[in-house]
């Protein structure tokens, strides 16, 4: 088709805003073949086959401890592309793989004689700084109440072990970015992967999906790779604002994909009162803040809290006069918190007028 579009032209020579377009144009048509030949392996986990293929590719990305095992009764989540091209305002390309928790977790509890079983390393996530001091009181509790306690395949310490992250658990999913060293179609697209008991307990997300839709249309996602190649070459050239920039870079990806949490009940931008919710200002402050900055490197780059907490109470703002496609528009546009942050300034009735223009 690109041909077509070279000869359409004629013979005169493409001028460079011409020629970009063709190599988007082949960007896109390749993205959208590989993810057709993706969904034909990750829809049929149940070969072998394509169990292989999937942990061949996982290996050569760096994850060198998974096996095709792991992948046994996992399947492809049914989210439906259309519907959130529509709600989202952007692309999407769903490859989101469910993960039973036998799988997923390092050790999970099953209750005999209902069939309940309990993710005790997701549990413990969520206690955050006290998960080591409660750990044996959970325990505790689940043995009272007659659960017997398994070894899982860990697939998430497997995925926690490769990236070297020692002190944050992968909880619910994650999202792996394509690899140009693998075999095709994931050297075009990424994958994600999510824990069944999640689904099970909140309903379909498009949680890991939305954490892709970042990496592949905002500008300052590229740019915070930049950033990082030139400080892994060289610390003294990358200034401390320009790395808590990067930061609070996935502090914005981890709020775009929030929002779906807070659809679905898991979680609420305020902080909760004698609720099960969690807020997303505590998820962030307890979870993924430490999570960014080690895998980062960045442990001596703080985040402002209250700028955090912040934008929390933008995004409880927005959601509340903007429709989720304009929502994604702001996001992916945001340098740092300062910039989504001064979203708040806005009147309800511009916020209106100015989500019609966009």
């Amino acid at each position: 088709m690109s041909n077509e579009i070279e000869s359409s032209m004629g013979n005169s020579e493409l001028t460079p805003l011409q020629q970009e377009g063709i190599e988007l144009y082949k960007e896109v048509q390749e993205t959208e073949t590989a993810f057709r030949e993706a969904v034909e392996i990750l829809s049929a986990l149940d070969r072998e086959e394509n169990r292989k293929k999937l942990a061949k590719n996982l290996n050569q990305m760096g994850y060198s401890e998974i096996t095709a095992s792991d992948f046994e009764n996992c399947s492809l989540l049914p989210l439906k592309r259309k519907d959130l091209q529509e709600e989202f305002g952007v692309s999407f390309f769903p490859l989101t793989v469910v993960v039973p928790v036998e799988k997923w977790s390092l050790f999970y509890a099953k209750n005999p004689r209902t069939g309940e079983i309990r993710d005790i390393m997701d549990e413990l996530a969520r206690m955050g700084a006290q998960a080591e001091k409660q750990q044996p009181a959970l325990l505790n509790q689940l043995d009272k109440s007659g659960y017997k306690i398994f070894d899982g395949a860990e697939l998430n310490h497997k995925f926690d072990d490769a990236l070297q992250l020692h002190s944050v658990t992968i909880a619910g999913g994650l999202y792996i970015s394509p690899d140009r060293n693998c075999e095709h179609p994931f050297d075009k697209v990424g994958i994600s992967f999510m824990s069944e008991k999640y689904i099970k307990e909140y309903g379909i997300t498009a949680h890991e999906e939305l954490h892709k839709v970042y990496q592949i249309y905002s500008p300052f996602s590229w740019q915070s790779d930049e950033i990082m190649a030139e400080y892994e070459s060289d610390p003294k050239s990358v200034s401390l604002e320009g790395l808590r920039d990067v930061l609070e870079r996935d502090i914005i990806n981890e709020i775009n994909t929030s929002r779906d949490n807070v659809k679905s009940g898991d979680m609420v931008w305020y902080s909760p009162k004698g609720s099960h919710q969690k807020s997303v200002s505590y998820f962030l402050e307890k979870l993924r803040i430490g999570y960014y900055q080690e895998a980062r490197g960045l442990e001596n780059v703080d985040i402002e809290e209250k700028k955090m907490y912040q934008a929390c109470q933008t995004m409880d703002y927005l959601q509340k006069h903007l429709p989720e496609s304009v929502l994604t528009h702001i996001l992916l546009n945001c340098k740092n918190l300062d910039d989504l942050n001064a979203w708040s300034k806005f009147k309800p009735e511009e916020l209106q007028d100015l989500g019609i223009k966009i």
